[in-house]
């Protein structure tokens, strides 16, 4: 006949024990972070429209406000196609994509909306003045 065979640990007491942690938040509690963000914007010259701007683009990280947000950024992209023209604009939302958590498809429609700005021959230079 054969019995059971049960493999046991030499010390129970270390294997089964789980050692305290200490948690320190999550990214959206790290108020340093968020300050040094906030700080940042403000040299970027953001009119009251750019903000809007960005609101919405922040939107697009979230897949419910997402639908609402895509119709308003075609929108404006329609009434105000200069404003995809503004390296502002563009360092901020590059700035916000390293706070916030987009999908791939998101990231590439974003830069999608600046592929004007990207494609002139001065942008790289004019971005490394920025950074």
């Amino acid at each position: 006949q054969i019995g059971a065979i049960v493999c046991l640990p030499k010390e129970p007491q270390k294997f089964f024990s789980i050692a305290p942690i200490s948690y320190k938040g999550d990214s959206t509690s790290c108020t340093d972070d968020w300050n040094a963000f906030n700080e940042k914007k403000k040299f970027m010259n953001l009119t009251d429209e750019k903000q809007k701007f960005l609101k919405l683009i922040g939107n697009l990280s979230n897949h419910v406000t997402q639908k609402t947000a895509l119709p308003e950024i075609k929108k404006i992209s329609k009434k105000n196609p200069d404003i995809f023209m503004d390296l502002g604009l563009f360092m901020a939302i590059v700035l916000m994509m390293t706070y916030y958590s987009f999908k791939l498809q998101v990231r590439r429609y974003i830069f999608s909306l600046f592929d004007k700005l990207m494609g002139m021959p001065t942008f790289l230079a004019n971005y490394n003045k920025l950074t």
